[in-house]
Parts: C-alpha cells; sequence; structure tokens
C-alpha cells in the first residue's frame, strides 16, 4: 500500500483502485483477517475496507478467516443461535470512521470509497 502511494505514477496512487485490483486479481483471491468477531479492528482500518472494497467490486473470491480462539467463540455463539449478535458489527461499517497510519493514506483512500 505504502509503495503505491510512494510510487505517484499512473501505475501508483493516479490509478490506485485498478493498480490494487490488478495485484488483487494476480493473487487470485484474499483473506481478510478478522482478530476477533466482535468489532474486529480490521473494520477500522481504511486500507483493510479498501481491500474488501475492490476485491467485492472485481468480483474477486475473498475468506474471513479468525484466529483460533476468535473462531471457536464464534462457532459457540452461533450454536447458541445468536446469528444477528454476530453479524450486527460486520453489517455497520463506517468508512468514514475508519483509519490509517498516514493522515494522507486516509483521505485518499476514502475518496475512493
Amino acid at each position: 500500500q505504502e509503495r503505491i502511494l510512494k510510487e505517484k505514477t499512473k501505475e501508483g496512487s493516479d490509478d490506485l483502485e485498478s493498480t490494487f485490483q490488478s495485484r488483487l486479481q494476480s493473487i487470485g483471491r484474499v483473506l481478510v483477517l478478522f482478530d476477533q468477531w466482535s468489532k474486529p479492528a480490521y473494520l477500522t482500518r481504511v486500507w483493510c475496507i479498501f481491500e474488501t472494497f475492490v476485491a467485492a467490486r472485481a468480483s474477486i473470491s475473498y475468506t474471513l478467516i479468525f484466529p483460533p480462539e476468535s473462531s471457536k467463540s464464534l462457532h459457540e455463539t452461533l450454536q447458541r443461535g445468536m446469528h444477528l449478535e454476530v453479524t450486527k458489527d460486520w453489517s455497520s461499517i463506517d468508512v468514514g470512521q475508519a483509519r490509517a497510519s498516514r493522515p494522507v493514506d486516509e483521505e485518499k483512500v476514502k475518496g475512493l470509497i
């Protein structure tokens, strides 16, 4: 991500979405790692949201994965029938509140989403 923005060429930040998309397409799929199923940090990071946004728009396959303890907790919660509890945070993504470590990155990426 940082290298794409530093290049500042048609292959870099001038055409960030298609550059990101072509790189994701060359990989073929995206692994989305949530640290926990409730209020995952992934959904607060603008670059992470952008990656998933680009993958979804380009019909690139993505898979949601969790660390073992979080996966176990998710499974137990679903077994108790608490499906809405699990998905409520996932369905209320607020890109406006998402952050990047560099304000310039944050502004650029939010402008594309």
